[in-house]
């Protein structure tokens, strides 16, 4: 199947699906991502939001992705309650484990940190030198 759309332009609709208007900030040129990746990283992107939308209480959602020199970096933030006990191991966000683990399996690496107010969803990319 092929794939409708910039990235920047598929998070917009997704973030509408989860009803979250947040703030976009996106700088990854389409050409650096693969198919896959983008239907993962759209997928994790799109977890994120549902978990926020569920459980967080926001009123403020950013998502940001950039690219350097080591790979890219998503973050997606929230001004909601914040997280106190690490998410992976609750019962109830059994999407949040499947995401770590797809986006593992791409070798990216997923964190999820408190912040000052609310969290922050940090999917990684670096790249490798061969």
């Amino acid at each position: 199947r092929e794939y409708q759309g910039s990235m920047r332009s598929r998070i917009e609709h997704t973030a509408k699906e989860t009803l979250i208007q947040p703030w976009i900030e996106w700088s990854i040129p389409d050409a650096a991502l693969s198919a896959k990746e983008k239907v993962e990283l759209l997928a994790c992107i799109r977890e994120a939001l549902l978990n926020i939308h569920k459980h967080a209480h926001a009123t403020k959602v950013s998502i940001k992705g950039t690219l350097d020199g080591r790979g890219w970096t998503v973050f997606v933030d929230d001004n909601g309650r914040g997280i106190h006990t690490d998410p992976f191991h609750l019962k109830d966000r059994y999407g949040l484990r499947i995401m770590k683990e797809r986006a593992e399996e791409l070798g990216w690496k997923m964190l999820i940190l408190p912040m000052q107010r609310g969290s922050r969803v940090e999917i990684r990319k670096e790249a490798h030198n061969h």
